[in-house]
């Protein structure tokens, strides 16, 4: 009897986290939904077994391992030493037209699409 309280507190412990452990995987549901909806499009441009070099300006790693699952078997590389002739670019929709313009300058853009978070870009040398 003396230990009730314990084994109460235990349990609303318990509780708490199983709800905060659903709330995450809601969100990360929603955000793979995101990008899944915003490369709708781009599989028309990259055959399977592309590689692509990819840039990501704003955002964390988990858009980037997003992308990387939605275009599975189409490979995203990071490396900056190698040189690939296509180039995808995701951005936070907030970045200003210039930093943008910045960033694909020289580059001709074979795909682009804007949604609510991010900003795509699909780019190939001249």
């Amino acid at each position: 009897m003396r230990h009730l309280p314990i084994y109460i507190l235990l349990l609303f412990g318990i509780a708490a986290a199983a709800f905060m452990h659903t709330g995450k995987k809601v969100n990360a549901n929603k955000d793979l939904a995101l990008i899944m909806n915003g490369l709708r499009g781009i599989e028309e441009h990259l055959p399977m077994g592309t590689n692509v070099s990819a840039r990501f300006v704003g955002v964390d790693n988990a858009p980037y391992l997003m992308c990387r699952y939605v275009l599975a078997p189409r490979y995203l590389s990071m490396d900056t030493a190698v040189q690939l002739d296509t180039s995808f670019l995701l951005c936070t929709a907030g970045t200003t037209d210039s930093a943008v313009k910045t960033l694909v300058d020289g580059q001709k853009v074979i795909w682009e699409h804007k949604d609510d978070r991010y900003h795509y870009f699909l780019t190939c040398n001249p």
